[in-house]
């Protein structure tokens, strides 16, 4: 669903670093030797093409650098934690994580205790298939109160942060009638269709917004660049 926002972002960035990096100082120099006097615009973009082609490496690896310190920080347990909460809470992002955990929950384990996998074999996989690592630490507090002979119900109501009312309802209705996983099955195709339509929400969104700020850019840059000769 993010491949065409993810090349048409890639490709307006190449094109504005090829901008600002070559063709701009270029033209800007030339009206500098000739005394013209350059309109705001047109000294701010020069000011940041003298800034990026002074610290290209630095641009460079900043991204390589921030990617790793968020792999390292990730995998720590308090680390993984926070960046979980935080992506959770962030607003339509957070509610697309959480349907894509649900839907992964509830598919799995439905269809493993169809085909009559054991209830803690069942959640044991289902943990290590979580992504997100508050996910995977209820879980594991879900195998544990299991283990010890609670229901999976009144284990996934401590969690009501994570887990809804309806999910734990319908689990309760298939643990009392012995179909328990017919109706996570039931919930997983209620979960996966709404994720479906909270992607096509996203990139709604996000394809008209990514083509008016791009095309802001481009225009900001060819208006820096053409200012001068206008004057």
């Amino acid at each position: 669903a993010m491949i065409l926002p993810a090349l048409l972002l890639a490709m307006t960035l190449g094109v504005s670093w090829a901008l600002l990096v070559w063709v701009f100082p270029t033209i800007v120099e030339k009206f500098i030797d000739q005394g013209l006097d350059l309109p705001l615009p047109t000294r701010i973009f020069f000011e940041l093409s003298g800034l990026i082609q002074n610290h290209k490496l630095f641009l460079i690896a900043a991204p390589v650098f921030l990617w790793y310190l968020y792999r390292t920080v990730v995998r720590t347990q308090a680390g993984g934690f926070w960046i979980g909460r935080i992506f959770l809470a962030t607003p339509l992002f957070g509610q697309l994580l959480q349907q894509t955990e649900l839907s992964l929950f509830t598919r799995t384990l439905g269809t493993l205790i169809r085909c009559g996998v054991p209830i803690l074999t069942s959640l044991g996989a289902v943990e290590k298939a979580q992504s997100n690592p508050l996910f995977k630490l209820a879980m594991g507090e879900i195998r544990a109160g299991v283990a010890r002979g609670e229901s999976l119900t009144m284990n996934m109501g401590r969690r009501k942060d994570l887990f809804p009312e309806s999910l734990i309802l319908m689990a309760d209705v298939g643990e009392r009638g012995g179909n328990l996983g017919d109706m996570l099955s039931k919930s997983a195709e209620l979960y996966e269709r709404d994720l479906e339509a909270t992607l096509e929400a996203l990139v709604s969104i996000v394809e008209p917004v990514l083509f008016i700020v791009l095309s802001g850019i481009v225009v900001l840059v060819a208006m820096a660049m053409y200012l001068p000769l206008f004057n």
